[in-house]
């Protein structure tokens, strides 16, 4: 499967959106710190897999319809470059992706607030 066809399949063009996460940043100034950037990344991550998944559940939901579309039967799945079972393998996996980068932060983040309470508490 070539790359480009990947790429339209889960439309990257779209993913100028994410800015939006990085927006918080610019209320730091100067005081940016190395764990808020990663908490972005890692925000980041988790929503453009979860976006990848909707856009290719959308796109095998609409198969059809897409087909008969003049603009839209050109993408990957309606034109059938590529095939459902490929999109849903992708889907699968950006949403296990997700999920892992989720579940390993929230993890992360509530041995790091149980730390913090005990070096606290020892004060």
């Amino acid at each position: 499967m070539k790359v480009e066809k990947i790429i339209r399949l889960l439309k990257l063009d779209q993913m100028k959106k994410q800015i939006i996460v990085f927006l918080p940043l610019l209320s730091l100034g100067n005081s940016i710190k190395f764990a808020n950037v990663k908490d972005l990344i890692i925000t980041s991550s988790i929503f453009s897999f979860v976006t990848f998944s909707v856009y290719i559940f959308n796109d095998l939901c609409d198969f059809s319809e897409d087909r008969l579309h003049p603009y839209k039967k050109n993408r990957p799945i309606a034109s059938e470059s590529v095939t459902k079972q490929k999109a849903c393998f992708f889907l699968y996996t950006f949403l296990l992706l997700s999920l892992i980068l989720l579940m390993t932060s929230k993890l992360k983040n509530r041995k790091d607030r149980k730390s913090t309470r005990l070096n606290s508490s020892h004060v």
